[in-house]
């Protein structure tokens, strides 16, 4: 018996239905394409077709079939719906916010309507509406696990992570869903618990959680409740009606997990409420610092000469670079007669906000503020001199927003590449400094101090600062480069810029793998001269790990090595006037250099240093165990603190107008 084309397109239509929702999305699109050769335009079987092609993330295919299919139905919300998500999935967002609220206001009832308007607001530019209208979906029906993933979505882009999370575990929890982490993991984080009795079990574990890229510390266990005397110093106790308040005043890391195990609505309410309170504490810390602000701005210096200036600095304990660096020059303004303040945390658990460094300032009333790679000045009063010394390129910088400058900055700069933004940002005046090393530690030894006959290398790997898949193609075909001995400079990395899409600034400032690869050569030495590698992340790294010997404290540690060795490893891309280089020639041990004397500023260190620029250089000169023609500790001369802060000192009397000399 034939049937009439609609009951056939029926029939079809329902056998392709059932096959769908069995998962045999081949048999129901074969049903579909049979309903279509029916009819060509049958706006059902095409509304179907569109759904099969957006689950498999055929966007292009699935916009024009539901394009077609919801402006034949024009009333069809689902229709509209799904147009929008086609849309969607191809970055169309304004057009799919127009789909989403025609089909919300064709079905006003449909959350699931709700939900997609909400979410795409965020996505066209007005998170805070989304946010607003997603959140009174949730209101309605914390239990209703779709609302959890966009709303999941939503405070992501916001960063606002410790929400993220808790809506993604309240999803994860009401679902059933297993899918991938968008965020840290919770093994990953400082987290907040409900019950004193979790937070110790989770503390028993000792993991280290990540601070920054580099660094890792003893994970931080909080619970609901006062703190207990038996508490280790890891386990907090932080009541939640008073959890916003203390975290904003604490100096101590915030929880950035929340975790519950219940279902119930009461456990999920109380979960998100202090996911809620942990992102609001760091709007309290803004806001505190606020208030400060004017306590800081009168905190007027009075300049007599002949008494010594007050100079402060702060920085983090969790920074490398930055934080040795003002701690030494700190030191060499002590040792040239000023009263010094360097504000930065205190143990490993704490991390300071702004606020806990502007009380500070404002009791202590400085003449001069140093400050290493920002400017944030804006609460300095205009008698106080600001010293800021760029050593990275930083957001503050490149941004391409001026900075408000001021008439008491004194601006110093590592490299020409920072001059020009500098200069672009508005600076006055930019003055060169380079890397400095503090004397008093970083020395040669005593004589007959008894070298041993290895090379050394300290610092971190830069393995983790690849993000993206292109990152890693580059990364490939420069270590590619490297290890032919090729060159590696600006042409590559526009050329690279031209065939990946990554900036030939990020290039050349994060991806050039001349120090891992430089790393890996010397390990393959090890059969010539014993190898040391210290530092971070290396125990990650199957060729490195047999050498890898663990972190060193910066400082006395560092120099007591160099002492002590032969030859040190110094590998970077680009740049002759490293603080690495310094330290280690400081020592008298012989820098053995990556040779990027094509890219560096001058000096060039020729006859200071050993140069080789691929694996087979490198092991020669290790095995024929040459020394340089001048000593090495040429390399250091005037390089110090004491030179930097006296040349400050100098500036700051010439504007003031002193004339006695400096001690």
């Amino acid at each position: 018996m034939i049937l009439p084309v609609d009951d056939e397109i029926d029939a079809l239509l329902r056998q392709g239905a059932e096959w769908n929702a069995q998962g045999r999305g081949d048999e129901a699109m074969s049903c579909y394409v049979r309903a279509l050769q029916c009819r060509p335009n049958h706006p059902e079987t095409l509304f179907r077709v569109g759904e099969i092609l957006l689950r498999a993330r055929d966007f292009s295919r699935a916009e024009g079939l539901l394009s077609f299919a919801a402006q034949q139905r024009p009333t069809h919300a689902p229709s509209w719906l799904a147009w929008g998500d086609a849309l969607r999935g191809l970055k169309r967002f304004d057009e799919a916010l127009a789909c989403f609220r025609h089909g919300e206001s064709l079905d006003s009832a449909n959350r699931e309507a709700k939900i997609r308007v909400g979410a795409a607001l965020g996505e066209t530019g007005h998170p805070e509406e989304g946010l607003e209208r997603l959140n009174a979906l949730l209101g309605e029906d914390p239990e209703w696990s779709e609302i959890h993933l966009p709303l999941a979505a939503a405070h992501g882009k916001a960063r606002r992570l410790t929400l993220a999370q808790a809506h993604l575990r309240a999803f994860r929890l009401l679902s059933a869903w297993s899918g991938p982490d968008f965020w840290e993991d919770e093994e990953d984080s400082d987290l907040y618990f409900f019950h004193r009795e979790e937070a110790l079990e989770a503390d028993r574990e000792r993991r280290q959680v990540p601070v920054t890229v580099f660094l890792k510390e003893t994970r931080l266990c909080y619970y609901d409740g006062e703190p207990h005397p038996d508490d280790p110093p890891t386990v907090i106790g932080v009541p939640l009606a008073r959890l916003s308040e203390t975290l904003a005043e604490s100096p101590l890391r915030f929880p950035r997990r929340v975790i519950w195990r219940g279902l119930d609505r009461a456990q999920l309410v109380r979960g998100l409420t202090a996911a809620a309170r942990i992102e609001a504490a760091a709007a309290l810390q803004e806001r505190r610092a606020q208030a400060l602000a004017p306590a800081c701005y009168g905190a007027v210096p009075r300049f007599v000469p002949g008494e010594p200036l007050r100079v402060m600095g702060f920085t983090s304990r969790h920074t490398t670079v930055m934080q040795y660096a003002s701690r030494s020059l700190l030191q060499a303004f002590a040792r040239l007669g000023c009263q010094t303040l360097l504000t930065r945390e205190e143990n490993e658990r704490e991390q300071w906000a702004m606020h806990h460094h502007m009380a500070r300032y404002a009791a202590f009333a400085p003449h001069v503020m140093v400050s290493i790679n920002h400017a944030r000045h804006a609460w300095l009063p205009r008698e106080t001199f600001h010293v800021t010394w760029w050593q990275d390129e930083m957001d503050e910088l490149t941004s391409g927003a001026a900075i408000p400058w001021r008439e008491r900055d004194l601006v110093y700069s590592l490299d020409p590449g920072l001059d020009r933004w500098l200069i672009q940002s508005g600076a006055p005046r930019v003055e060169r400094q380079g890397f400095c090393i503090d004397a008093g530690v970083f020395h040669p030894p005593v004589p007959g101090t008894e070298r041993r006959r290895k090379v050394v290398f300290v610092g971190v790997t830069h393995a983790h600062m690849v993000e993206n898949p292109a990152e890693e193609v580059v990364r490939r075909r420069l270590l590619a480069r490297l290890e032919a001995g090729e060159a590696v400079d600006w042409a590559v990395f526009h050329a690279l810029e031209r065939e990946t899409g990554v900036p030939a600034r990020r290039i050349h400032w994060d991806l050039i793998p001349v120090r891992e690869a430089a790393v890996h050569w010397l390990c393959q030495c090890a059969d010539l001269i014993d190898v040391e590698i210290y530092g971070r992340g290396w125990e990650e790294d199957p060729v490195v790990r047999p050498f890898f010997k663990g972190p060193l404290p910066h400082g006395a540690a560092v120099a007591d090595l160099y002492r002590h060795s032969r030859f040190a490893l110094v590998p970077h891309p680009y740049d002759l006037q490293s603080q690495r280089l310094a330290e280690a020639a400081a020592c008298g041990c012989i820098p053995v250099v990556f040779d990027c004397r094509s890219l560096a500023a001058p000096p060039h260190w020729e006859d200071h240093c050993l140069w080789f620029r691929t694996r087979e250089e490198l092991r020669r000169v290790l095995q024929a165990g040459e020394v340089p023609a001048a000593d090495p500790v040429g390399v250091a001369a005037g390089r110090t603190y004491d030179v930097f802060a006296r040349r400050i000192l100098a500036e700051i009397h010439q504007r003031l107008g002193w004339t006695e000399a400096i001690q």
